[in-house]
């Protein structure tokens, strides 16, 4: 291999096997110069380029045919932050088998148009993460694929159609997570590998397309539209597997269509439309598998329709779950034999006045504020609740009706109770300082943080350096709310015998 600086000096002569990380070259002056590199090497995951100089590389003329790509050629112009690429969108490294070029043009300026064969590449991730990318993408014969995952996270420019074949894909996690600008079509083509989907549009605020797979072996879906601020569109997954569907359309604001996939195998559905402001379907699912509801309509303040939940009886907690659901006024029936937490779970649902029955109370050990501001006219008579277990159940009930219990105190403060009853008044509190039975911020019952796990945070801090066989040009100059005066909790009401 030979590299020719561009400055007239004498080319450098590499023989096989030489390490050129240590390669250095100092010009006479600051100018641009054509570097041209010819001869057939690896690029490894070894620095070639330091971090300090990687703004130097101003552009791409040509990959020339000796440019090799493997399964070691990660992040290979990671963070060329003055890198454009002149060369025709047709020509291309040689791709080894088994080639990743995950990384490739991330945190770049790169925004050139690309028509690639993907025949031996086996990984797409993050290869477009942070990129200043807007021009089209076209890659043929990506069957060999195996992740997508983060290919155009935080590419806040980009908004081009996509049409890739995902037959081998496993992984779309975070793909278009917070690309604010894409709301383009979206055609992937033989999905039934891909198992997890996991905040795949997070924050992509503009988009709004329809979404049809065909993806019989999805599972996750945790986060998959979270902060999709835009989206209204019908959701058709293809699968039977799903067992993930927390925080699915939280932050949805004006998703309003119906649920079609199954449910069977879904074990956590919490904040699932949580501030999905516009939804207001029926919802008919099979809650075999599922162990927490927590926070699941909370904050869905237009959600007032029939509830349908079969099979329920592993459900753990349902805390939060109609909090400040200020419109559902719906029957709610449960198979509730292994319930042990249904803390605030009607929190402030301001309109609810409808039944509620649950199979059993009997394992239940927290019922903090469960209808703590909910409507007034909620007067279900609650006596036959086993309470036996409960250690948490302050602010049970305000401006609602008299709930008894056997073996719990619903206030702090008591008068005149007995020793197997105690009731809980509805006057107004003497004192509007809360105690410690209320929140004094958005509950975190059972529900999980909103910023994805899977997502990077951040475009990873180091990464390979520049050492292509190709023609460049280089650069030798340097390149919930706040409650405090709004919930009023139980333990400053009376209670009475």
């Amino acid at each position: 291999m030979s590299i020719d600086w561009g400055d007239n000096s004498t080319p450098e002569f590499l023989l096989a096997g030489t390490n050129s990380s240590s390669l250095y070259h100092a010009y006479s002056a600051e100018g641009k110069y054509n570097v041209s590199i010819s001869g057939r090497f690896f690029w490894s995951s070894k620095p070639i380029i330091s971090l300090a100089v990687r703004g130097r590389l101003l552009d791409i003329v040509s990959w020339g045919d000796g440019f090799l790509v493997d399964q070691t050629s990660v992040n290979l112009f990671n963070n060329f932050f003055n890198m454009r690429m002149s060369a025709p969108p047709n020509t291309q490294p040689v791709f080894l088998p088994g080639a990743v070029l995950e990384g490739m043009f991330q945190s770049t300026t790169f925004n050139s148009s690309l028509n690639w064969n993907l025949k031996n590449v086996t990984s797409l991730e993050n290869m477009f993460y942070n990129a200043q990318l807007n021009s089209p993408i076209t890659f043929t014969n990506t069957q060999g694929v195996t992740t997508m995952e983060g290919m155009f996270q935080d590419a806040t420019f980009f908004n081009q159609p996509i049409n890739f074949d995902c037959s081998s894909v496993t992984t779309l996690d975070a793909m278009f997570a917070n690309t604010s600008a894409f709301n383009s079509a979206l055609n992937l083509t033989n999905t039934q590998a891909v198992v997890s989907a996991q905040y795949m549009f997070y924050m992509a605020s503009a988009f709004n397309q329809p979404i049809n797979f065909s993806a019989p072996n999805l599972v996750d879906v945790s986060g998959m539209f979270l902060d999709a601020s835009k989206f209204n569109q019908p959701v058709v997954l293809g699968t039977k597997k799903l067992t993930n569907a927390a925080q699915m359309f939280a932050n949805a604001w004006v998703f309003n269509q119906p649920i079609t996939f199954p449910t069977d195998f879904v074990t956590t559905m919490s904040q699932m439309f949580m501030n999905a402001y516009s939804f207001n379907q029926p919802i008919n699912f099979n809650m075999s598998s599922a162990t927490t509801t927590g926070s699941m309509f909370m904050n869905a303040s237009s959600f007032n329709q029939p509830i349908n939940f079969s099979s329920s009886s592993n459900l753990i907690s349902t805390g939060s779950m109609f909090n400040k659901a200020t419109s559902f006024n719906q029957p709610v029936i449960m198979v509730t034999t292994n319930l042990t937490s249904m803390g605030l779970m009607f929190y402030n649902a301001s309109s609810f006045a409808s039944t509620v029955k649950f199979t059993s109370t009997s394992k239940v050990t927290n019922m903090d504020s469960v209808f703590y501001l909910t409507a007034a006219n909620f007067t279900q008579n609650l006596a036959s609740w086993n309470t036996s277990l409960v250690t948490l159940c302050s602010s049970f009930c305000a401006f609602c009706g008299l709930p008894r219990f056997t073996n719990c105190t619903p206030c702090a403060t008591r008068v005149n109770t007995t020793e197997n009853t105690t009731v809980c008044n509805t006057r107004a509190p003497t004192s509007a300082a809360p105690s410690t039975g209320a929140p004094t911020a958005a509950p975190s019952t059972d529900a999980p943080t909103t910023a994805p796990s899977t997502a990077p945070s951040a475009a990873p801090a180091t990464g390979p350096s520049l050492a292509p066989s190709t023609l460049m040009e280089v650069s030798a100059a340097k390149a919930g709310d706040f409650y405090s005066m709004v919930v009023l909790l139980c333990s400053l009401w009376v209670c009475l015998q």
